[in-house]
């Protein structure tokens, strides 16, 4: 019963700190409890097909930068600082796609029918 009270306990930036000094497991705790708050966020401003990659980004975004977070900080303010980044940079990609093929679509050639 002890050792179920002491699980009970383990919060994100245990299992952060954990990550840190090597923890394999610990980052899959991580990504089993944090990305469906993930996927919620993405889902608010990308295409459906984009969520899990997005997600995907934002855990490989986690893993380069883990070394940044530093105990005794709050965990998920500083992914969804991350989350904002990848957002803001898909939402980037997304417009200049859109600009481009627009641009493509004016310079095409329109052949005009002979009367």
């Amino acid at each position: 019963m002890e050792l179920a009270a002491q699980e009970e306990k383990v919060t994100l930036e245990n299992w952060m700190q954990r990550y840190q000094a090597g923890e394999g497991y610990a980052l899959e705790v991580l990504v089993r409890e944090v990305s469906p708050r993930l996927k919620v966020i993405f889902r608010g401003g990308a295409p459906e097909g984009d969520v899990e990659e997005l997600v995907q980004e934002t855990w490989f975004q986690v893993h380069r930068s883990r070394h940044t977070w530093r105990p005794g900080e709050l965990l998920l303010p500083w992914v969804y600082s991350i989350v904002r980044h990848v957002r803001s940079q898909s939402y980037r990609k997304r417009t200049r796609r859109a600009e481009v093929e627009l641009i493509e679509r004016i310079s095409m050639p329109t052949h005009s029918c002979p009367n």
